[in-house]
């Protein structure tokens, strides 16, 4: 099992295609993936405002399945820090909280200006903010690559899964 501990904020989990990358990943041992319930609750409350129709039932299944699926997943006891934390959005301090009560390090998110490095100084050299994908290619050098491929465009559905290393640089 990797080391590496990357806290997922919930702007990487509302995309399902992204959120079921992630936990692929998380879940082949590339790395640890954690979360808190406020993270939770923060991607599931954004789809359910940008989609009304989709099943709060379903998506509250999703999150069952993603806690009892993902080793040490769940971060608690950060709620303390939360108060002594700057950023440039205070909605953001219970990510950075998280990330240091569950000694991760990385957060990946989509949202870069609310996590200046000015902010994260403070706790250490180690710690450090990426996008999701730059999270993926710059920290782990290797990837099992699954692809979807079709034979014409007419038939975009075949699909194609290929094991292989990728080094990545």
């Amino acid at each position: 099992m990797s080391n590496y501990t990357a806290l997922l904020d919930a702007n990487v989990l509302y995309p399902a295609p992204l959120r079921d990358l992630l936990l692929q990943l998380a879940i082949t041992d590339l790395f640890r993936a954690k979360w808190t319930a406020d993270i939770h609750r923060e991607w599931i409350e954004a789809l359910l405002r940008q989609e009304p129709h989709r099943d709060r039932t379903k998506l509250e299944r999703t999150r069952a399945l993603m806690d009892s699926h993902i080793r040490d997943c769940l971060v608690s006891g950060y709620e303390s820090q939360i108060p002594t934390l700057e950023l440039p959005d205070p909605d953001d301090r219970h990510v950075l909280a998280a990330a240091i009560v569950g000694r991760c390090d990385v957060i990946v998110t989509q949202n870069l200006r609310d996590f200046p490095d000015t902010a994260l100084a403070p706790y250490g050299s180690t710690f450090s903010i990426r996008t999701t994908f730059s999270a993926i290619t710059s920290t782990w050098r290797r990837v099992c690559f699954v692809g979807w491929s079709g034979k014409s465009a007419a038939d975009s559905r075949t699909r194609l899964i290929r094991s292989s290393n990728i080094w990545i640089s």
